[in-house]
């Protein structure tokens, strides 16, 4: 199942690439929670995926890279990577990080930033998908 996360990554990265916000927002649940480290906001259902994209859109330096996927749930994965962003001021972040990702009915229901796997298990089975 670790190819669902792989396939949905490849497909909204190559839709920011592209600018295809309509291929972007598609990946995305209509209840969706995204938790953005870059912004430090929470974005919520299609106008939050909307707006996340035009962050991700206007970065001159946005690498995300993922290094290792484990599932901890039937619909949710730890994600662990690395983060490469401009951001204000011209700095370039490079930093290493986490990510929970729940699926629900394929599509992306939230997608958060977690400290560890056991924060992400912890998470994934108190807000799991209905």
């Amino acid at each position: 199942m670790d190819e669902a996360i792989r396939s949905i990554y490849a497909r909204a990265a190559t839709a920011v690439k592209q600018k295809d916000r309509g291929a972007f927002v598609e990946l995305f649940h209509p209840e969706v929670e995204l938790r953005s480290t870059i912004t430090d906001q929470v974005y919520r259902g299609h106008e939050g995926a909307n707006a996340w994209f035009d962050v991700l859109t206007t970065r001159l330096v946005l690498a995300p890279t993922i290094v290792e996927i484990e599932s901890v749930d039937a619909n949710a994965w730890y994600v662990s990577g690395r983060l490469q962003a401009s951001m204000p001021g011209g700095v370039i972040a490079d930093r290493p990080i986490t990510w929970l990702v729940v699926l629900d009915e394929g599509l992306i229901w939230r997608f958060q930033p977690v400290d560890s796997r056991v924060d992400a298990e912890v998470i994934a089975h108190r807000a799991g998908p209905n």
